[in-house]
């Protein structure tokens, strides 16, 4: 009984050993297309809606835009980097036909939180 018991639970270990590495080859690949697409030159938005309308994946694609900023729209998400707190800043920017984009514009810390004190 406690051979069979044994072999059971072997073979659950076992089972679930063979789920950790393939988690563990899915993030490496995941990790490897982040870091191509975050280094890989901007596209025109144009361009990525195209892709994103075709079904491609495109998390993580840099894409230039032209517009106005509307500072007034700035919204700050509290988190932090490299052991320092602050925010992450998105504000709107207008484009010439008169849609939004929300654009991450980075990590700010704590006491610049206010865009006066980022001149």
């Amino acid at each position: 009984m406690l051979i069979g018991l044994g072999l059971v639970l072997f073979a659950i270990l076992i089972g679930l050993g063979t789920w950790q590495v393939q988690r563990l080859h899915w993030k490496e690949d995941l990790l490897a297309t982040i870091d191509k697409r975050t280094h890989s030159a901007p596209l025109p938005l144009a361009d990525v809606e195209q892709q994103f309308a075709a079904s491609h994946d495109v998390d993580y694609t840099p894409v230039t835009v032209t517009g106005t900023f509307l500072h007034q729209g700035e919204r700050h998400f509290f988190s932090t980097w490299q052991g320092d707190s602050g925010f992450n800043v998105y504000t709107p920017l207008q484009l010439e036909g008169g849609r939004f984009v929300l654009v991450n514009r980075g990590f700010v810390p704590y006491d610049l939180k206010d865009p006066a004190r980022r001149q």
